[in-house]
């Protein structure tokens, strides 16, 4: 419902109207049992794994102590331990080793929103070749078609654009609250670290190195992947992807520092806590 209200507002900003219409829409009964399937089908595939793992365990488990075993390190943890790097960086790759779920669906999430972002780059870059390239309606068949119904490829960039951004910004979304989640985390382990000694700075410095690999690695991930669903999914006279690679440097560099502030204030806040709250944190 609250789609429907928004929709003609913003066809008017992103200069869609062509594409929505004139009219908005109905709710009908089968677009309102889409919206209902599909988002049940989210919430059911995201918690189905830990519902079963909560049903499977029996009550005196579930009552007792949660502490697990940590994970032993690989040979790339084991060769990281032999280089001489601070203290801060090797708890940080130490921290992101032993909890490698939160760790893979971390960088998972983040791959999505750098391959979302490579994507709106490169249809900039591929409107804008298109459009000083003066390529003409009446060269281009497919284009023919298109514009019967929206007018201009401006409208087209638009709407693409549009679509983008709203994607993006979801994605940094999920990016702090997967820093919120992984500060709380982490919160623990970093009260007995400044226990044994580690000063609040270290400990903030280790939960950053933690999160910036995981965003590195995302990083390596999305470019390709965005390259790839931006080639697979355009035709004719945006292809191919026109993006240099001091774009793609500048991509890493900003998601990096975006992100290592969005993660640096859960962590900071945190440092700032007494310690005994949370030694008792679960």
């Amino acid at each position: 419902a609250v789609g429907n209200l928004l929709a003609p507002s913003l066809a008017r900003v992103t200069r869609v109207l062509a594409v929505y219409g004139a009219q908005t829409p109905p709710i009908t009964w089968p677009r309102a049992a889409t919206a209902f399937a599909v988002t049940t089908a989210v919430v059911v595939l995201a918690t189905v794994r830990p519902a079963l793992r909560g049903v499977r365990r029996s009550t005196l488990r579930s009552l007792a102590s949660n502490t697990r075993p940590p994970h032993r390190p690989g040979r790339l943890m084991r060769a990281i331990t032999g280089l001489p790097l601070p203290l801060p960086v090797w708890l940080g790759l130490r921290g992101a080793n032993r909890r490698r779920g939160r760790f893979l669906a971390n960088t998972l999430g983040l791959t999505v929103g750098i391959t979302l972002l490579i994507t709106a780059l490169a249809l900039r870059t591929g409107v804008d070749t298109f459009r000083h390239q003066g390529l003409s309606l009446s060269d281009e068949p497919d284009v023919i078609s298109l514009a019967a119904d929206i007018a201009n490829q401006d409208r087209v960039s638009s709407l693409g654009f549009t679509v983008a951004a709203f994607l993006i910004a979801l994605a940094l979304i999920n990016a702090t609250v997967a820093a919120v989640f992984a500060a709380h985390d982490h919160a623990r382990n970093h009260a007995i670290m400044r226990t044994v000694g580690a000063t609040p700075g270290q400990t903030v410095t280790a939960f950053l190195v933690a999160q910036l690999t995981a965003c590195l690695l995302a990083c390596a991930l999305g470019i390709p992947l965005g390259v790839a669903f931006y080639e697979s999914s355009t035709r004719g006279p945006l292809d191919p992807i026109g993006l240099s690679l001091l774009t793609y440097v500048a991509t890493i560099l900003a998601a990096l520092t975006l992100y290592g502030l969005i993660a640096a204030i859960p962590a900071r806040l945190l440092a700032r806590r007494p310690i005994t709250p949370q030694l008792a944190y679960e």
